[in-house]
């Protein structure tokens, strides 16, 4: 028995150091691959897993880095030598190819798009990093794979004509460009005027100076600091384009602009006006990136036709960041989390082309979409998509151009008969919106338009005989063309009704109807005797860019109107600070317009938007301008 109980008693000890060592051995091993779950390591954008916050801008997911690395292969980044700042000329430029390319193109396209959210991804890890508390492991695992991206995507009628913000002129680019760049001020929702690159200012109206004062937390998409000198440098750059005529409007009224410091700059005008604070809604681009860009050796060449060529997207400071496209259908944007104005809720935002007039079935593809003016939204398209419709008064018009530098449209009488055999109630019934009838150049609304003026009326007998006296007086009227644009129905069946009741009057003309970008290159180049084209006009009423003389100054002169008294009349709009003074003088510059007939003025429509269901409380301003894109929030 006893050594019966001496075994018995080994075998116990021996089973309970079998199991203490195996418990030993179980719990290096989970320590081990505890260590190995939370050790910090470097993805394919040169990410801290460990620490979320570090990433693009500020902020990155797994889902984020397949997105932009759909090969699984590691990207080239650009990356910073010992700890100093990631330079603009390092950061790769990016190009966009215009109109459809092969898979090759694309392919390197896209490329360059990561290589560069990569390296801004790699400049901003080490601050973010740095001014951002260390998220505890729980964080910094689980809020990964659980986070759920919001995607957001906003149909255009084309793609964008550029990406330079300084060259912009169609509403597709403005719209791209809004969503990378940002400007010293920008308008509120009730279109007033608030900071945004600025965050205080002073004006001096007896000198005629604006001082700024810039946020201490903007910063350039690759984590570097938006400085004054960035400022100056955007406005000489835009004032280099003065040799082409092609200066953004309203600059041409400064004539200094200084570095206090690096966060203040002050502008000096040539004189007090109205707009000492609306022009620098200016998108502004960084210091390197505006030498790039418009070296004077490039602005004293460019022209019309090149503007299509400078195609670079500057890096800007606005909410998004430009992450991939295949420069015809698509362009894709990733949040930027150092945004000054706040973190924007939206993850990645596309900007796609979809004709909706065309093809309203793939209106369920897009979350927003601004309807095309005679675009009938009553069909089933819009509750299949669940989208529902909204409607704002705009500052949008409606308006047929003639080409003054072309005979016969040169003759003030001979367009007074074109425009009285135009039936625009009948132009506006079809119409299909809402919309108020124009009487001039200014919104009808507008404190700037004068109720005493009223256009010629439809008399479509008159018209005919207008026209035939000036044929008997030996005046010549070649056929002519009326262009317009093929995202628009009701344009299509406007230019076709002018063509029908010109052609009653004894003329000769067709309807010629282009893209949109082909349309604009025809607008810019002069190349075209009448066009219908729609128009968004300024939030002041001064229209020095529309209808002043001067190349540097009418730069939207589609017309080529002259008339040295319309000239003065602006200028003195331009300079008086007081509403009553300028309202007088835009009633008599109202009274010159309506009487010489550059264009024929239709109306201003009521701006409408399809907007997905889940996208209910977007803020859209009261104009139905798009702002505050950081509050953005759609369901997922």
């Amino acid at each position: 028995m006893v050594c019966s109980q001496g075994r018995t008693t080994l075998i116990q000890m021996n089973s309970r150091i079998i199991q203490t060592i195996s418990c030993l051995l179980l719990l290096a091993g989970l320590l081990f691959q505890t260590r190995q779950l939370f050790a910090p390591r470097k993805d394919l954008t040169g990410m801290s897993k460990s620490n979320p916050i570090a990433g693009i801008a500020g902020k990155k997911t797994e889902t984020d880095v397949r997105d932009y690395n759909e090969s699984g292969q590691k990207q080239d980044s650009v990356s910073q030598k010992n700890g100093e700042p990631l330079t603009i000329d390092s950061i790769p430029r990016l190009s966009i190819i215009q109109g459809t390319h092969g898979k090759e193109n694309s392919a390197k396209l896209n490329n360059n798009l990561e290589s560069t959210a990569n390296s801004i991804s790699t400049s901003s890890s080490e601050k973010s990093a740095i001014e951002t508390p260390k998220s505890s492991p729980d964080d910094s695992i689980f809020s990964i794979t659980n986070k759920k991206s919001i995607c957001f995507t906003e149909g255009i009628s084309s793609f964008p004509v550029t990406f330079n913000p300084l060259l912009a002129r169609d509403v597709n680019s403005r719209k791209a460009i809004s969503l990378i760049f940002a400007s010293m001020v920008r308008y509120d929702p009730e279109l007033h005027i608030c900071g945004d690159l600025a965050e205080s200012w002073v004006i001096d109206r007896d000198t005629g100076t604006l001082t700024f004062n810039i946020r201490k937390n903007a910063f350039w998409h690759n984590g570097n600091p938006v400085t004054a000198e960035d400022v100056k440098e955007t406005f000489e750059a835009a004032w280099r384009l003065r040799k082409n005529g092609k200066m953004p409007d309203g600059l041409d009224m400064i004539r200094q602009v200084t570095v206090i410091d690096e966060k203040t700059i002050s502008v000096l005008y040539k004189s007090p006006w109205a707009r000492m604070l609306d022009v620098w809604t200016l998108p502004i681009v960084s210091s390197g990136e505006a030498r790039a860009m418009f070296p004077d050796q490039i602005s004293s060449s460019l022209t019309a036709d090149s503007i299509k060529g400078i195609s670079d997207i500057p890096m800007g400071s606005g909410p998004f960041i430009p992450s991939r496209t295949d420069g015809a259908n698509y362009f894709s944007l990733i949040a930027n989390h150092r945004y000054h104005l706040g973190d924007p809720a939206i993850d990645t935002y596309t900007l796609k082309v979809i004709n909706i007039s065309k093809s309203p079935e793939k209106a369920e593809e897009i979350d927003l979409i601004e309807l095309p003016a005679g675009f009938d939204p009553s069909g089933k398209w819009a509750s299949e998509a669940d989208l529902f419709i909204r409607e704002f008064q705009s500052n949008d018009c409606e308006w047929i151009w003639f080409n003054l530098s072309r005979k016969p449209f040169s003759e003030r009488n001979f367009r007074t008969a074109l425009a009285i055999a135009v039936d625009r109630q009948s132009l506006l019934k079809d119409l299909g919106t809402r919309a108020l009838l124009a009487n001039g150049p200014f919104l009808p609304l507008s404190w700037a338009s004068n109720p005493d003026i009223m256009l010629p009326e439809y008399d479509p007998q008159e018209a005919r005989e207008k026209i035939q006296s000036i044929l008997n007086n030996g005046l010549h009227i070649p056929s002519f063309t009326i262009l317009t644009d093929d995202s628009n129905p009701w344009r299509q069946r406007a230019a076709s009704s002018l063509a029908r009741a010109w052609t009653e009057c004894g003329l000769t003309t067709k309807v010629v109807i282009l893209p949109w970008n082909k349309l604009v290159e025809r607008i810019v180049a002069k190349d075209f005797s009448v066009v219908l084209v729609g128009f968004e006009l300024g939030m002041d009423p001064d229209q020095a860019s529309i209808w002043h003389s001067s190349p540097n100054i009418g730069l939207y002169n589609i017309s080529s109107f002259k008339s040295d008294d319309t000239d003065r009349l602006i200028e003195q709009g331009r300079c008086s600070l007081s509403t009553d003074s300028r309202r007088s003088i835009y009633h008599s510059m109202h009274e010159i317009l309506a009487r010489e007939l550059p264009c024929i003025f239709l109306f201003s429509p009521y701006r409408r938007y399809a907007i997905s269901d889940r996208s209910r409380n977007l803020i859209l301003g009261k104009l139905g301008h798009r702002v505050n894109f950081h509050l953005w929030k759609p369901e997922n």
